[in-house]
């Protein structure tokens, strides 16, 4: 049960509804690695994401006042539903 939720919640359609539509990175490579238990590089989950052309960046930053603002990005209205991991 729980390896079919995981899987199911590895697609980008999923992730899509479960999250605002403007986030952070760092913010969607937490839940990734909570879901599937796994450590990933922040430099290689960002590329892997942009190659899958899943995501674009806004050309606005985060409001956190903590430490450096961060660019926002959103999902792609994508009709095909990739699996991300």
């Amino acid at each position: 049960m729980i390896e079919c939720l995981k899987r199911d919640l590895v697609l980008n359609s999923t992730i899509k509804k479960l999250y605002p539509e403007e986030f952070v990175l760092p913010e969607i490579q937490k839940i990734y690695e909570e879901l599937l238990e796994k450590k990933y590089d922040r430099r290689n989950f960002r590329k892997k994401l942009i190659k899958l052309d899943v995501i674009e960046c806004l050309e606005k930053v985060s409001t956190n006042k903590n430490g450096r603002p961060a660019k926002l990005y959103k999902f792609k209205d994508i009709v095909e539903d990739k699996c991300l991991f």
